[in-house]
């Protein structure tokens, strides 16, 4: 018999969003962006975080059910000086179980945030041992993607080396 406990996460600021009402507003039009996928069928992994919403999801007005299911993937909620800051997560085999919503959440959320990304983390630990993946949410021209920490470090590192100092150097400044 072996065990599992993994959790999937991002840390998230949004400038703007000053209290509950705003950041219902901004779920609601991510409800509203994901919706018609849902219903077309072609965001099947991402129906598990709302299977137990079907049939409101299915009626006149899903976005409210919408709204309060996202928000149960939600956590340490911090309402500070007109931004909210919180952490969005997936905790494997548990009532949000849904690595597919962080993943939507954070491409959603990206145009929103204070930093020109987010990163998401996977954290696990089981019988063999303790692990942890980075991946980064981030602009590529006009679309979001989602690229594995270790593969964006190879592709910068693989870049002339007076390149990869001089960005060095710009950070370092």
């Amino acid at each position: 018999m072996s065990w599992c406990l993994r959790s999937y996460y991002a840390c998230v600021t949004l400038p703007g969003v000053a209290n509950d009402a705003g950041l219902d507003d901004l779920l609601g039009k991510f409800a509203s962006s994901v919706l018609s996928e849902l219903l077309a069928g072609n965001q099947s992994d991402l129906w598990s975080a709302f299977d137990d919403q079907y049939d409101e999801i299915q009626g006149d007005n899903p976005i409210p059910a919408m709204v309060a299911r996202t928000r149960d993937f939600l956590s340490e909620i911090d309402f500070q000086d007109g931004s909210v800051s919180m952490v969005v997560q997936s905790e494997y085999d548990s009532a949000i179980d849904c690595d597919d919503l962080v993943d939507a959440l954070a491409r959603f959320l990206l145009p929103y945030a204070a930093e020109p990304y987010v990163l998401l983390r996977s954290a696990s630990y089981d019988n063999g041992g303790g692990y942890a993946h980075q991946s980064i949410c981030r602009r590529s021209g006009d679309q979001v993607v989602i690229e594995s920490v270790p593969e964006l470090l190879e592709r910068l590192l693989a870049a002339p080396p007076h390149v990869i100092n001089s960005l060095l150097d710009a950070v370092a400044a």
